[in-house]
């Protein structure tokens, strides 16, 4: 009967040789898969967004807008992408979002514009699309929305909150030194004065003629609908087409027929345009566990901004 080839008796130089080469051919075998699947992974890197640039891999870019907007140098930079990547044929993009701050959604439709120079670039309002998201919306050569996307809500909004009397109900007085008697105004601790509201009203005034000004000039209007979208209101999907606020009733179907129409190769794919986040593991977690917690609401997103917004919000929310 023979030995058993993982025995280590004293003396068995053999079976020490043969262990050392099973132990050693087991590592090599490990590596080799290790190699294999990192080069799996390399290949697929390679084919995805961040690939060449060979006409052989055309696609259609696809970029969804679905919180309330604020400045975002990330979703610029991918913005920057598209229109940097030549295989990049159009831009689709996806909104769904009540609008946010100015600056952000100025940012948005500047970059569109830009990207519209080179390649054609085709917006579809989903559930909303109103104020900032509107004015993003904008910078697309043309606008979709379904029948019933709320859209319009053109206007600007400044908000301040008053809390000076509730702090001396509880006992507490604030005392400020001023540099000049407009530095820090409004001050949520007092009540608004006439001459910090006549400068609020002139910056909110000369934002919204710059609105006005931007829908005139993108969607062609005349007086009278400048009137009507001016006051704020809202409008559904078929009102604003009605209007000339939008360009057609549809969904991406449509977005892709239209690029179609205007030259982008028919059958070609979809890629998703997306940030990878950065964020560490163990920040990801907390804020999955704070979310679930707390729930991240539309409240949350809303005490984010700050400075002059864009933004319709339904009362309740």
């Amino acid at each position: 009967m023979g030995r058993d080839p993982l025995s280590s008796e004293p003396g068995s130089q053999w079976n020490d040789m043969w262990f050392d080469r099973y132990l050693l051919k087991r590592r090599l075998l490990l590596w080799r898969i290790i190699a294999l699947v990192s080069a799996f992974f390399l290949v697929l890197s390679w084919a995805s967004w961040g690939a060449g640039s060979s006409d052989d891999d055309s696609f259609i870019a696809r970029i969804t807008i679905d919180e309330i907007i604020l400045s975002n140098q990330e979703r610029i930079a991918l913005l920057d992408q598209v229109m940097e990547r030549q295989s990049a044929k159009a831009l689709l993009v996806h909104i769904n979002s009540p609008g946010g701050s100015m600056v952000g959604s100025e940012d948005i439709y500047n970059r569109l514009r830009q990207i519209s120079e080179t390649k054609p670039v085709v917006i579809v309002m989903d559930e909303i699309a109103t104020s900032g998201g509107y004015l993003a919306a904008l910078g697309g050569d043309w606008i979709i929305a379904h029948e019933g996307t709320i859209t319009g809500s053109v206007g600007i909004l400044f908000q301040n909150i008053e809390i000076g009397e509730l702090l001396s109900k509880i006992g507490v007085d604030v005392q400020s030194v001023r540099s000049g008697t407009l530095k820090a105004r409004p001050d949520i601790f007092e009540k608004m004065d006439a001459a910090s509201r006549q400068i609020l009203r002139g910056i909110v005034d000369a934002s919204q003629n710059y609105f006005i000004q931007l829908v005139t000039a993108r969607r062609g209007i005349d007086a009278r609908t400048q009137d009507i979208v001016a006051d704020g209101r809202i409008f559904s999907g078929r009102q604003a087409l009605e209007l000339g606020l939008i360009d057609e009733i549809g969904g991406q179907t449509e977005a892709i027929s239209r690029l179609e129409q205007r030259g982008v190769p028919e059958g070609l794919p979809i890629r998703d345009v997306e940030h990878e986040d950065d964020q560490k593991l163990w920040e990801l977690f907390l804020n999955d566990i704070l979310d679930g917690l707390a729930g991240k609401t539309m409240i949350q997103e809303r005490l984010k901004l700050d400075g002059l917004i864009a933004l319709w919000q339904a009362e309740g929310y």
